[in-house]
C-alpha cells in the first residue's frame, strides 16, 4: 500500500514566512471549476488542479467561481491531506484489525510530521475504528478458539505494541480452568495422533508442543500425569529396522546391529 502525500502539506507546519515561498500564489484564490471523477473530485484553479475527496468539498464548500486567501486556501489542503491518508489508512485496517501502534508506525512510516499522525490517528478514534482494548479481546477469543494458551496470546499482543497493563487485564478472561479445559482436548488429540512412537518420546513430543502453544508447564505436567499411554510403536520398529538394514547391508553383521541400535536409541 503507497500513500502519496501531497508535496504542499510539507510546509504548513513551518513559520508564515516559509510558507509563502513554498506556495507562490496569489493573494486569492479562485475556484474555475468543478468536476465529479469517479469518487473525487477535480477543482480548477488558475494556478493548479486538485483531486478533492467529497468530505472536503462539502466541509469547505467549494464550489465554482468562489475564492480564498492564501490561508484559508492552506486549511483547505491540510484537511485534504489528512483526509487522504486516513482513507488509506482505513483501507490498510480493512484487511484486518490493527492496534494504535501499528497504525502509528504505517503513518511514521509516510510522513514525519508529528502533527499530521496525530490528526488521523485522532479521526480514526473518533470513528471507533482504534480500540485497543476491544482488539486484544478478539486477538484472545481467536487463540482460545484455535487452542492456544495465555503465553502464546502474551506474546502476540505484546508484539502488536499493546500496553502490559491492558494485555493483563485483558488476559483476566483467560483463568486456570479454561486454560486447563482447553489443555486438556488438545492434549487427548495429540496422544491419539502420537501412539506410533514409545511412550517416553510421546511425552516428549506432547511437552514441547503444548510448550510452545502457551500454556503453562505446571497444567502440562498436571495434564500428562493423568493421561494412559498406548505404545504402538511395534510395527514402526520393524519398519525402521528394515530401513536401517538396507541402508548399511554392506557392514560386518556386528557393526551393521551396532549402528541400527545407535540409530533407533536417538528415536
Amino acid at each position: 500500500l503507497k500513500i502519496t502525500i501531497p508535496k504542499l502539506f510539507i510546509t504548513l507546519f513551518v513559520p508564515v514566512k516559509s510558507v509563502g515561498k513554498a506556495f507562490p500564489m496569489t493573494n486569492e484564490i479562485q475556484i474555475l471549476s468543478l468536476t465529479k471523477k469517479k469518487k473525487k473530485w477535480i477543482v480548477e484553479t488558475k494556478e493548479k488542479k486538485y483531486s478533492f475527496h467529497e468530505d472536503t468539498v462539502i466541509k469547505y464548500y467549494l464550489f465554482k467561481d468562489k475564492s480564498f486567501t492564501e490561508e484559508e486556501w492552506k486549511q483547505v489542503l491540510t484537511y485534504e491531506a489528512v483526509a487522504d491518508v486516513m482513507e488509506k489508512t482505513l483501507k490498510l485496517r480493512s484487511y484486518q484489525r490493527r492496534s494504535t501502534k501499528e497504525v502509528q508506525k504505517f503513518l511514521s512510516s509516510k510522513t514525519d510530521q508529528p502533527l499530521f499522525i496525530e490528526q488521523v490517528l485522532m479521526k480514526i478514534h473518533q470513528l471507533g475504528y482504534l480500540n485497543d482494548e476491544k482488539y486484544a479481546m478478539e486477538v484472545l477469543d481467536y487463540e482460545k478458539r484455535h487452542q492456544k494458551g495465555p503465553k502464546v496470546v502474551f506474546q502476540k499482543l505484546q508484539q502488536k505494541g499493546l500496553d502490559e497493563t491492558l494485555i493483563n487485564r485483558v488476559l483476566l478472561n483467560y483463568d486456570d480452568v479454561t486454560e486447563q479445559d482447553i489443555l486438556d482436548e488438545v492434549l487427548e488429540k495429540l496422544v491419539q495422533k502420537n501412539q506410533d512412537q514409545p511412550v517416553l518420546k510421546q511425552k516428549n513430543i506432547i511437552m514441547q508442543k503444548l510448550l510452545r502453544d502457551g500454556f503453562s508447564q505446571s497444567l502440562i505436567l498436571e495434564g500428562l500425569k493423568k493421561v494412559s499411554f498406548l505404545d504402538k510403536s511395534a510395527n514402526k520398529l520393524v519398519l525402521e529396522i528394515e530401513k536401517y538394514q538396507h541402508r548399511y547391508q554392506n557392514l560386518p553383521n556386528q557393526e551393521r546391529i551396532s549402528k541400527i541400535i545407535k540409530h533407533l536409541m536417538t528415536k
